[in-house]
């Protein structure tokens, strides 16, 4: 395969592949790293998903270029419970295990070789919860109370993909809590961009994890 199509939950997602992401792969020799941002309905993209939706995408993609690879990068934090088994997915014990599972389970029932699932835990903006430095770069006034608040975050979760899920916890109301004047779908791609995907790499694991397996089904033959 020559590159991969990635469908991108939103803005945001799209903004983080076209700055940090499409970048690091490219250096890595795959030149054809395409955005898609999802079609959640008729002449609308981007916003709530639904599997019938997503999959629909997919097929969409595979059957246009056998060239590709087609993956995603969607958020689990409020997915919705129509995607494959994902009942069985959320009694695992550990929060990693239910999105490994739900994962699975989509790769399972699309089962195609040039199909790869990928769910960030739990949302695309945790990945920017990764370092203080680009804070201060990006942001060089910020409150002293904030850079309090952002030193505790970064403290709690060496891994900011296990920052939660709770409805005044997840990631992008916790961004929104230190920097009050953070908007998502400009300011989310220039933090990761200042944070550089080799940082996010080392302190995400999946995302790495992820990362890494584009690359090698790329280059497999």
């Amino acid at each position: 395969m020559r590159g991969t199509f990635i469908i991108a939950e939103g803005p945001t997602e799209e903004g983080i592949i076209n700055e940090s992401l499409a970048p690091y792969l490219q250096a890595q020799g795959i030149y054809e790293v395409v955005p898609i941002v999802m079609q959640t309905s008729k002449g609308h993209k981007g916003g709530a998903i639904n599997y019938d939706r997503f999959k629909f995408n997919v097929n969409n993609l595979l059957l246009r270029d056998p060239g590709m690879l087609v993956t995603s990068l969607l958020d689990f934090y409020k997915i919705p419970a129509n995607f494959p088994e994902y009942k069985i997915s959320m009694q695992s014990p550990h929060v990693i295990d239910k999105v490994s599972g739900l994962e699975e389970s989509v790769n399972r029932d699309i089962n195609h070789a040039r199909f790869l699932t990928y769910i960030q835990l739990h949302e695309v903006e945790g990945l920017l919860l990764c370092d203080k430095g680009a804070f201060d770069t990006y942001y060089p006034n910020m409150r002293d109370a904030h850079q309090r608040e952002l030193e505790a975050i970064l403290a709690q979760y060496p891994n900011p993909e296990l920052i939660n899920d709770g409805e005044h916890s997840h990631p992008h109301k916790r961004l929104k809590s230190i920097i009050p004047s953070y908007k998502k779908t400009f300011d989310g791609p220039m933090l990761a961009l200042e944070h550089g995907m080799d940082l996010i790499m080392e302190k995400c694991p999946r995302f790495r994890n992820w990362v890494e397996t584009i690359i090698q089904k790329v280059d497999s033959p």
